[in-house]
């Protein structure tokens, strides 16, 4: 598998989630480090593969949705306005309704993102991971009046799932001899931020109305001894296809004929 460093897999998340714009991309501290180097080889930022049973790469996906959020879309959109009041987006092609799996498997469920990343890396990297809805106390037009950002808005979702989310669970990586090594360090290793839509335009929010989002959480915040501040802020752009339901329907579509 190709080096991957952490702006890349930011990158290929994005594309993978919305139609977006790539900014600046802030990695982990290098600081903590420690670790056996012998079973992953990496480049700054990232693992590059999980070769053993047990060794994967786990993500936090967070589902933001404002209750002021009223434009309804097209039909096929995976996270309806009338589901949003505590609902995430449900992936129509699986079981379970899940874009991730949860744990790692020796063959991931087709069309998520588990999948699509064990097949691009040859069988050689899991990506797994949770996701999790988060309801607001205030309204866009609130937050938007505050004069907030998005930095400032994903803190105020980290202060929402504080007591909610064991972060223990995403920090699986340290830094060690310039590597990146099975292991924890007290740091979060990816967060990604979905909002559904951003009422009263995306100015507001990103300070620029063509952007689809940013390869940073713009913020961090140290919560059970944990560090977050590595991730993503992703839009699902409500009257276009994300980029996952491309790749979901054109698969799809492949089978079928």
């Amino acid at each position: 598998m190709k080096k991957l460093n952490l702006q890349i897999l930011s990158i290929i998340i994005f594309l993978f989630l919305i139609t977006f714009n790539i900014k600046n991309s802030f990695p982990q501290n290098d600081n903590s480090v420690c670790g056996d180097t012998t079973e992953i080889s990496s480049f700054n930022g990232i693992p590059t593969r999980s070769p053993v049973t047990g060794v994967f790469y786990r993500v936090l996906i967070l589902y933001v949705a404002f209750s002021d959020d009223n434009e309804i879309g097209p039909t096929w959109n995976i996270w309806p306005n009338d589901e949003i009041n505590g609902h995430k987006p449900v992936n129509p092609y699986t079981s379970n309704g899940r874009l991730i799996d949860t744990s790692e498997m020796s063959n991931y469920t087709d069309y998520t993102y588990s999948k699509w990343f064990q097949e691009m890396s040859r069988d050689s990297f899991d990506f797994i991971g949770d996701e999790v809805y988060v309801d607001l106390p205030l309204r866009a037009l609130d937050y938007k009046n505050l004069g907030y950002g998005y930095g400032t808005m994903n803190n105020v979702v980290l202060s929402r799932i504080d007591s909610l989310i064991d972060f223990s669970r995403y920090d699986n990586w340290k830094f060690e001899n310039g590597q990146w090594v099975w292991g924890t360090d007290n740091n979060v290793d990816f967060v990604i931020m979905n909002y559904r839509n951003i009422p009263y335009a995306n100015s507001w929010f990103f300070n620029n109305s063509g952007i689809g989002g940013y390869a940073t959480l713009a913020t961090s915040a140290t919560l059970h001894g944990k560090f977050i501040g590595t991730g993503v802020t992703a839009l699902g752009l409500l009257y276009r296809l994300t980029r996952t339901q491309v790749k979901l329907q054109a698969v799809k579509s492949m089978e079928n004929k």
